[in-house]
Parts: structure tokens; C-alpha cells; sequence
């Protein structure tokens, strides 16, 4: 997590976008970042390539994961979104309505159904 950390610190100068306070902030990475940028738009790619590259090369180095226990947390990041909110997930109630909406996210998204 370090070097991505490092590799966001290189568009500090780059103004943040403010997403407001959510119910799953205490579980985003500490390289998570959202900039407001209408000039900037060749760094924040050239930051995503790399940042990318970092993130590919850290998972070859992971140890497996338990499927039991990521499909768990998975289903309780699911059940949050239905039961507190999320921009992308609130989008999709209003277009498709609750049931289809769950029933995507359930199936296609997050493959925990």
C-alpha cells in the first residue's frame, strides 16, 4: 500500500473532489482519491496507468484469499449499499427500480448471489 500511497502523493497539488461523507468510508484505502480536474487530465491518466501497474504487481504477491470469507464481506458491502445508499447504486434504483437494481448488483456486479 505504500507505493501507491507514494505514487498518489505525486497529484497532491491536483484539486481533491469533495464525495461528501458516506457509510463506507471507514473501509476505503488510503490511496483511494477523487480530484476535480478539467486541465489535468494527461497526469491523472498517466497516475492511473501506474498506479495500475502498482496495484497488478502488489496482487502477484498476495496470498489467496479465503472464498468464504470474501464472498461474506462481499454480501455485507452489498446489503450496506441497499440499506444505506451509494452514488452509482442509488442511480440504479432510480432508473431500474430496487428489486432489479439488487438483483444486478447481487448477480452481475458483485457475483454474490
Amino acid at each position: 500500500m505504500e507505493r501507491l500511497e507514494k505514487e498518489k502523493g505525486k497529484i497532491a497539488d491536483i484539486l481533491n473532489h469533495d464525495l461528501g461523507k458516506h457509510w463506507y468510508d471507514s473501509i476505503k484505502l488510503a490511496a483511494s482519491d477523487s480530484k476535480r480536474a478539467k486541465k489535468c487530465g494527461d497526469r491523472l491518466d498517466a497516475q492511473y496507468v501506474n498506479m495500475l501497474k502498482i496495484y497488478v504487481n502488489m496482487l502477484k504477491d498476495a496470498p489467496v484469499s479465503d472464498a468464504d470469507a470474501k464472498a461474506t464481506k462481499s454480501r455485507e458491502y452489498v446489503d450496506g449499499l441497499f440499506q444505506n445508499g451509494g452514488p452509482s447504486t442509488d442511480a440504479f434504483v432510480k432508473a431500474i427500480g430496487m428489486e432489479k437494481a439488487r438483483d444486478m448488483f447481487e448477480t452481475v456486479v458483485f457475483g454474490v448471489r
